[in-house]
């Protein structure tokens, strides 16, 4: 091999390897991208990601739903934290009611806060005997967090409020409440040793399994390249938090629980997670689970779309196990 071509070879192997650098260095950065749309707190530059990815700008909260969420927030309550498994500060608000039967435990969604969430269900409850113990989940609001867990590691969380609870007012029995991601949470919960701690669980528009519903919601806006990122983005949360969003699933959760009741929410015309995904959790444990469905109600606006039929639901549901 004379000089000339080992010189060619040199330089081809040199440029293959610098394009291949780069090409590794372009998908760990896509990588982390998407890691923030996904698993990451919610801040401006989150949001502006979020509006890339999607091709249009982030929905606004209605005027009737913001009214009742700055209602919610101007109530008094006491600031309450605790630490979570992995050491992050978490946390809540606790509102007692004046003579409690009950206490709740309310998580919200994803990329949400407890008093929108919440802002026309806490004071049905509290009016109806609740004290309500409304967090912030990991990653949200005032807690700590590196990752969203999508309920795999906020169900651990969970467990650490029921301990708060049991620690500083005890005594009545315990429910937990869900919305959305928060409704994931709890019903994640139930595979965890929550027996006799709980006395009956809320899931409003859970969805079934975490993977399905990422992987959903980037088919809309990716398309094909929705699977391969949410497995670069698994393999980002298995290194950074030792987690994937296969680890644990609202499903799977089910058909380990025998003991906590359970009355799902879910709205027909809900196009974000859809009904079926209650229906689909239901039939893993069709025994200990009640769903009732609110027809043409979007994502997790049963309650306002009939807020009598909501209350009814729920007082009866409480009430029957009080």
């Amino acid at each position: 091999m004379n000089k000339k071509v080992k010189t060619a070879l040199w330089i081809t192997a040199g440029a293959g390897a610098a394009l291949g650098g780069t090409a590794l260095a372009a998908g760990a950065l896509y990588t982390e991208v998407m890691t923030s749309v996904i698993a990451r707190r919610k801040t401006r530059a989150t949001r502006a990601l979020m509006n890339a990815v999607s091709k249009q700008p982030e929905p606004t909260l209605d005027p009737a739903l913001k009214e009742l969420s700055d209602g919610l927030r101007r109530i008094p309550m006491e600031q309450v934290e605790i630490r979570s498994y992995d050491r992050y500060v978490l946390r809540g608000r606790w509102y007692p009611a004046e003579n409690p039967r009950r206490t709740v435990i309310l998580a919200h969604g994803w990329h949400s806060h407890w008093y929108v969430d919440f802002s026309a269900s806490a004071p049905f409850l509290h009016e109806n005997g609740c004290n309500l113990l409304l967090i912030d989940q990991r990653c949200h609001g005032d807690s700590g967090g590196d990752l969203i867990g999508y309920g795999v590691c906020e169900r651990q969380d969970i467990l650490a409020w029921l301990d708060w609870v049991e620690a500083n007012h005890k005594g009545i029995p315990v429910y937990l409440c869900g919305l959305s991601m928060g409704a994931a949470t709890v019903l994640m919960t139930a595979a965890l040793p929550i027996g006799g701690r709980v006395a009956g669980i809320i899931a409003d528009s859970a969805y079934a399994k975490p993977n399905e519903i990422i992987q959903r919601t980037l088919k809309k806006n990716i398309g094909p390249l929705a699977a391969p990122t949410l497995a670069a983005v698994n393999l980002n949360c298995k290194r950074r938090g030792n987690f994937t969003y296969a680890d644990a699933t609202p499903v799977k959760a089910m058909k380990k629980n025998k003991l906590v009741p359970c009355l799902f929410i879910h709205g027909d015309g809900d196009t974000f997670v859809p009904c079926e995904m209650s229906r689909e959790i239901q039939r893993a444990n069709p025994e200990g689970v009640t769903l009732r469905t609110f027809p043409d109600a979007a994502h997790a606006l049963s309650y306002l779309v009939d807020p009598d039929g909501y209350e009814a639901e729920v007082r009866r549901f409480l009430q029957g196990l009080d």
